[in-house]
């Protein structure tokens, strides 16, 4: 058995990200010898030493700003996030007006730790340019709980996005493995199965918009790799539209020159949006949906006919 799994399974309060991270950094001894490879495989008479970092004190400052908020229970705060906002801090991402810092303020000290000093509350993300739903979990068992459904493809999450050009088909599925770019590792790319990792993307055409040449894409997500859906959708040349990172930098500047003039209220970010999710509550049997209103930005474009 591999030594995360051992461990998890010993302390089942502790996430495997947490435990993969504590072998790593040298907190884990097998047989009185430092072991740093969590898929190291244990055997039956192992005696395994598991020093637990004493927990950092959270150093972030709650911010008072206003949520749009889809849900909310004792558990749980499921949110529209904004475009513009981190989801939390980070090497590249130095704000001190965060989700999180905001999420501090409205929750208190009643969010999850598993997620590490950084990142309280935090189960899963968005990018900072892509807006919409999103979950907090406000205690430890509401994080194992989510983690483990999506673990198990068990959220359904629906996505709204605008890209370039028409699609040949009228829905279809991108599955293409997804790993770290070889020489700006700041991206992402379509890699082989050795180097990345599985990713399903699917999308079906709600509209094309042939004076403008894009069209208006429902996409639903299998797995949920970084950049996943920007990734995909570039790689099959259809790319989101004023995406600065996988975009097409020219037919972008070219729309971007006409509705900055045409609308006070446009913004030039990826057109994607966090739509709906679909998901069984803790100790709920039925399965419910949660939508995020769709922002005004790709309004423009969404009631476009």
């Amino acid at each position: 058995m591999r030594l995360d799994k051992y461990i998890t399974l010993k302390y089942p309060e502790k996430s495997r990200n947490y435990v993969q991270k504590i072998i790593k950094d040298s907190f884990v001894f097998v047989n009185k010898k430092n072991q740093t490879k969590p898929g190291f495989e244990v055997a039956e008479n192992d005696h395994i030493e598991i020093n637990f970092p004493n927990p950092k004190k959270l150093n972030l400052k709650p911010k008072k700003i206003q949520l749009d908020i889809i849900y909310e229970d004792k558990n749980l705060l499921i949110i529209n996030k904004k475009a513009g906002l981190s989801v939390h801090p980070s090497p590249t991402e130095k704000s001190d007006i965060t989700l999180v810092n905001v999420i501090l303020s409205h929750c208190k000290n009643s969010l999850s730790s598993i997620g590490g000093v950084m990142r309280p509350g935090i189960v899963h993300r968005l990018d900072k340019d892509t807006s919409g739903i999103i979950m907090i979990a406000k205690n430890d068992d509401t994080h194992r709980y989510l983690s483990d459904l999506i673990a198990k493809r068990k959220v359904k999450k629906t996505y709204l996005g605008v890209v370039h050009g028409k699609m040949d088909t009228k829905s279809g599925t991108i599955d293409s493995p997804i790993g770290r770019h070889q020489f700006d590792r700041k991206k992402m790319s379509i890699q082989n199965d050795l180097y990345g990792k599985n990713a399903i993307t699917h999308f079906k055409v709600l509209n094309y918009l042939k004076n403008l040449d894009l069209s208006i894409l429902e996409i639903q997500i299998i797995t949920g790799r970084t950049h996943q859906i920007r990734v995909h959708m570039s790689a099959i040349h259809h790319p989101i539209i004023f995406d600065k990172v996988y975009g097409n930098e020219k037919s972008d500047n070219f729309l971007n020159s006409k509705f900055k003039i045409q609308n006070s209220k446009f913004s030039y970010r990826q057109l994607l949006h966090a739509w709906k999710l679909s998901l069984k509550l803790p100790n709920e049997e039925q399965e419910k949906t949660f939508e995020a209103k769709i922002p005004e930005d790709m309004l423009n474009f969404v009631l476009r006919n």
